[in-house]
């Protein structure tokens, strides 16, 4: 045995660590001259005497650093005379005691060999290692297993030996519902267009309870799902304070645990706009059957006010049918399916767009409008990028599908579907013979630029651009009143359906609407400006212009806040020469078109929360209230051709009040 002396005997001083003979440490052990306990003692090393000569060598560390002498029994002698470096003493066997799926484990912790002890492990029966931080410590262990364990010290000079087995335990199978160790927080200040930092809540439990959470403002739910779910603040929950609800449960019980009181959201920093329509983008119109591994590619271009980036992408599974009604299908939809979505910018570099931090994108019948995390990329403003959106459900989806008036191939844009390799995205370099697409319905972000408007536009068939096929605007819009915004690059949210009139989508909003209602509260929560380009249809359909005016009042309703642009309508004529002429056209006098030139009269004059007013018609017509076409600009009276369009456009002006 080893012993520490208590008082100097023979050659050795008082508090000495020696190894001497069984039967005279064991004598000093009982006279009370020496302990069995080593803690505090210094290992001996006998004096070089004169003329008295030692070989030994230098111990060095990993760094190759002199750390001393090599001593007797592995100590290091350190030069200068202090005192020898061993490794720790080999410790006392730990205590187990049984938890439920889990043991503790207590221990000792021993001498530690003239150098401070850096580490300690636990290795146990079941061959895994440990690494211990305070006694006693719990360590998950597999119910009904008996386990036993030995431990171990580690100081810069080398690990201890093991100490001997522990005592034998059996992890019991025992249950407990989640109680609450932590509760979630929000750190710093928040702020308009910057994710909130939010510390998550924790929990004991057995089984492993799982976490979900909910994120509010003013008490209002914004946010829900699991512990990872987070969120930005937009412009409207500026003033508004932030609250965050995590909730565990493990089939035994449940927790839940709010924020307190915290600080109000604050306005975006100057010099960036957050949470603003960064490119244009159209809400779905048709049902789309989307065989598996086939990707769809959308071409889009870059505010042109400053560099584009924390892109936040909508995707919706429902869209507007030919009844004006928000519809989705489920003859191929008996669960909710998988889609990945990717940016591309540069060409052939695709970044992947992340829904709850994960990159798969789940929609379906019970979830019909998703929207992803902000994508950390930065777009230079006015940059062509893409958007590419693959199926991979591994069946054919019917899903909600964006509309083009032509083929991409005839407007000559770059539109493409495209079988899908590996599931991997890949830049396509020319449009396809299809009008029908797939992709995100809203596309917001921030805009290195201060005060950035953002428009939405809601509008029929001339919005959508009906005749308008055989090219598109400058940066790839179709219609005339979106060519507008072509020609100064300003992106929109476009929500447009042929045959639509402002009376219908009034009644799409007459109650609550949860297909359309997430949509349309992201649309005010980033929209500065409304461009309304309804009422064609209404006349058409006999609605009167007292009907029409108080629906114009109803939609700028919707959009409380908004500066309202509200369009003059354009002809409708009949023709004998296929509109190759202006003296033969007549204007039509359906329903109660014979109103037209009262509608515009009154537009021009202003109604009650009309900020713009677009003078469409004028553009459009021979002269004001013509309500004629000129020659060769359509060829159904109703719908300008894409000469036409292009010409109307360019006769605009339109400033955002």
């Amino acid at each position: 045995m080893t012993i520490r002396l208590l008082a100097a005997y023979g050659i050795y001083p008082a508090n000495a660590i020696v190894t001497i003979d069984s039967g005279t440490e064991a004598g000093l052990i009982a006279a009370k001259m020496a302990s069995a306990n080593l803690t505090g003692g210094v290992v001996y090393v006998p004096p070089v005497l004169p003329n008295q000569f030692r070989t030994t060598s230098l111990v060095l560390d990993g760094a190759g650093n002199v750390l001393g002498l090599a001593g007797p029994n592995n100590t290091i002698i350190t030069l200068g005379g202090g005192a020898s470096i061993t490794k720790p003493f080999t410790p006392v066997a730990p205590t187990l005691t049984a938890m439920a799926n889990a043991i503790s484990v207590a221990y000792t912790i021993p001498a530690d060999g003239g150098n401070a002890i850096t580490s300690a492990e636990f290795l146990g029966s079941d061959g895994a290692t440990t690494a211990l931080t305070g006694s006693p410590q719990t360590i998950a262990k597999t119910a009904g297993a008996s386990i036993t364990g030995r431990v171990r010290f580690r100081n810069s000079f080398d690990w201890s030996d093991f100490s001997p087995v522990s005592n034998s335990v059996q992890p019991t199978s025992g249950t407990a519902a989640p109680a609450v160790l932590s509760a979630a927080a929000i750190t710093g200040t928040p702020q308009q267009g910057v994710p909130l930092a939010i510390t998550g809540a924790t929990f004991s439990g057995s089984p492993t309870p799982t976490v979900t959470r909910v994120i509010r403002m003013d008490g209002t739910q914004v946010a829900s799902g699991t512990q990872s779910t987070g969120y930005t603040p937009l412009v409207g929950d500026v003033g508004k304070i932030p609250s965050v609800t995590d909730t565990a449960s493990n089939g035994v019980g449940s927790a839940a645990v709010s924020t307190g009181a915290g600080a109000a959201v604050i306005a975006a920093a100057g010099g960036v706009t957050n949470n603003a329509i960064v490119s244009s983008s159209s809400f779905p119109t048709a049902l789309l059957s989307c065989p598996a591994a086939i990707g769809c590619q959308i071409p889009h271009v870059a505010s042109p006010e400053g560099d584009i980036s924390n892109l936040v992408f909508t995707d919706q599974r429902t869209f507007i049918n030919d009844s004006f009604v928000a519809f989705y299908s489920t003859a191929n939809n008996t669960a909710d399916s998988a889609w990945r979505k990717y940016v591309e910018y540069p060409i052939g570099t695709f970044t992947p767009v992340l829904y709850g931090g994960a990159a798969p994108m789940v929609i379906g019948n019970t979830k019909r409008t998703i929207t992803s995390d902000p994508l950390a990329i930065t777009i230079p403003a006015g940059a062509t990028w893409f958007e590419h959106t693959l199926n991979l459900s591994g069946v054919t989806v019917d899903c909600a599908a964006i509309e083009l008036p032509a083929s991409s191939a005839a407007l000559g844009t770059l539109h493409a579907k495209y079988a899908t390799s590996g599931n991997a995205p890949a830049h396509q370099t020319a449009g396809t013979a299809s009008t029908f697409y797939f992709g995100s319905s809203l596309i917001t972000g921030t805009v290195a630029a201060a005060n950035v408007k953002s428009h939405v536009i809601l509008a029929d068939s001339l919005g959508f651009g009906t005749g308008d096929v055989t090219g598109v605007g400058a940066k790839g819009s179709s219609g005339m009143i979106p060519r507008v915004f072509d020609k100064t690059g300003k992106p929109y949210a476009k929500f447009a359906k042929g045959g639509m009139g402002v009376q219908h989508f009034v009644a799409l909003f007459a109650s609550a609407n949860g297909d359309l209602d997430p949509y349309f509260a992201l649309l005010n929560a980033s929209a500065t400006h409304v461009a309304n380009l309804y009422g064609v249809n209404d006349l058409r359909l006999n609605r009167t212009q007292t009907q029409l005016f108080a629906d114009y009042a109803t939609v700028n309703a919707k959009f409380s806040g908004k500066a309202m642009a509200l369009t003059t309508l354009t002809p409708r004529t009949d023709s004998t020469d296929g509109w190759a002429t202006v003296e033969n056209q007549t204007q039509r006098n359906d329903g109660n078109w014979g109103a037209l030139t009262s509608v515009n009269t009154g537009i021009r004059a202003g109604i009650a929360g009309i900020t713009t007013v677009i003078e469409t018609s004028d553009a459009a017509s021979t002269a004001r209230n013509s309500n004629t076409w000129p020659a060769n600009s359509t060829t159904d009276g109703t719908h300008p051709n894409t000469a036409r369009s292009a010409a109307v456009a360019a006769a605009i002006t339109y400033v955002p009040a």
